[in-house]
């Protein structure tokens, strides 16, 4: 298993060392999320979670990364046709290569939390982290605090 896990994350590495825009695709995420919540949805039969904010909110997020992904394609199809532009245009298409990465960082550290309210001082994300239910398992903590509150856990 370790094998095949240093494997994976050589190949990630390599992958994100290779492409110049880092290799993230934040409308699968936010689909993701979108999923867990309808999934949550059909478990919820008494709670009084407001799902209907939830769904605007995580249309607006997929709407954004959506767009914002049209951004990352133009700029990749500029760097494809880059090979003889003159100095200013290396210059623009680089800072749009730096805006793109660092919007892209920042996607990821809006769900790092506060590491004392997960329970464990060296895991941050709001969205995975280590299961309070199975000690060997990882799951969703935010679908883990949902669905604890929809089954009247909490």
């Amino acid at each position: 298993r370790r094998v095949h896990g240093g494997r994976l994350m050589g190949l990630l590495v390599l992958r994100m060392v290779d492409d110049p825009v880092l290799p993230f695709n934040l409308t699968d995420y936010a689909g993701a999320m979108r999923g867990w919540v309808n999934e949550l949805k059909t478990l919820d039969t008494q709670s009084q979670v407001d799902f209907a904010s939830m769904d605007v909110g995580l249309n607006k997020l997929v709407e954004a990364t959506v767009g914002f992904h049209e951004h990352v394609s133009r700029v990749r199809e500029l760097l494809d046709n880059s090979k003889d532009i003159g100095v200013d245009a290396a210059l623009r298409l680089d800072r749009l290569l730096r805006r793109a990465n660092d919007k892209l960082v920042q996607f990821e550290s809006l769900f790092l939390g506060d590491r004392r309210a997960s329970g464990k001082e060296w895991f941050r994300h709001v969205i995975y982290a280590p299961s309070k239910i199975d000690a060997y398992g990882s799951v969703l903590s935010l679908l883990q605090t949902l669905f604890l509150c929809c089954s009247g856990s909490i």
